[in-house]
């Protein structure tokens, strides 16, 4: 973990982003220790920086309200221990291939509905469509992504669930159903085919990173026996507007 007061540069975001991106590791923050590290990092050169805060940092979201920034993402990560009795998906849910990549690319941009990244003005809208994109992409690649379709084989894709292998858990990472399909127990199909992904892995646990803003998102998580157990503020620090 980075020393509190730090900045760590990010290669992956900086590549994709075309300029240099950095996380700002900071909590009791100061408003004037808080000025000095912007400063800081517009001399390195840096445009912008991600800064994660826990809710209850008084002092942190204080400064930023003194610096003129408000939280661009509300994020609630939740878990849950994998069911003892594993439910059957009530309806068709088989594995994509990464040739599905175009037709899946819709349900993958309306999981990201909320997404900092489509929400954040100064980025333009292609950035959250290549970033999205390329997400699919990775876990196409990976074989980790289930796809809910209407009855043949050859039916249309209603929704999708993509996980990610992290230490002991398995992790959802995009969830969506096509938005004429809602409420016809699609998500829980996929959420039940998750469960079975990751009991056949070995995994004992799933967990999901969703957005505040996403009411209805996290009542379906909650609703299917997961806690929350971490909320993080995501404010982006932009030191130089991208042109």
């Amino acid at each position: 973990m980075p020393a509190i007061g730090s900045i760590t540069h990010l290669e992956w975001d900086s590549a994709f982003l075309g300029f240099p991106t950095g996380q700002l590791y900071a909590s009791g923050m100061a408003t004037e220790a808080l000025r000095a590290l912007l400063a800081q990092a517009q001399k390195e050169g840096y445009k912008l920086l991600y800064w994660f805060v826990r809710p209850d940092d008084a002092a942190s979201l204080a400064a930023a309200r003194a610096v003129g920034i408000t939280p661009a993402d509300d994020k609630h990560t939740y878990a849950r221990a994998l069911p003892p009795l594993l439910p059957s998906p009530l309806a068709p849910v088989q594995r994509a291939a990464p040739t599905d990549a175009p037709e899946l690319l819709s349900l993958a941009l309306q999981s990201g509905a909320y997404s900092r990244f489509r929400l954040d003005p100064l980025f333009g809208p292609a950035v959250f469509e290549q970033l999205y994109a390329q997400w699919l992409q990775n876990a196409l690649n990976n074989d980790k992504v289930l796809v809910c379709r209407q009855p043949g084989t050859e039916g249309a894709a209603l929704g999708l669930l993509t996980l990610e292998k992290q230490a002991a858990e398995l992790t959802i990472g995009l969830l969506a159903v096509d938005s004429r399909w809602r409420q016809q127990g699609i998500g829980q199909a996929l959420l039940a085919a998750a469960y079975q992904e990751a009991q056949a892995a070995g995994y004992t646990a799933l967990r999901v990173t969703t957005q505040g803003a996403n009411p209805v998102a996290c009542r379906f998580y909650e609703r299917a026996g997961f806690a929350l157990i971490e909320r993080q503020l995501v404010f982006h620090l932009w030191l130089t507007p991208p042109q």
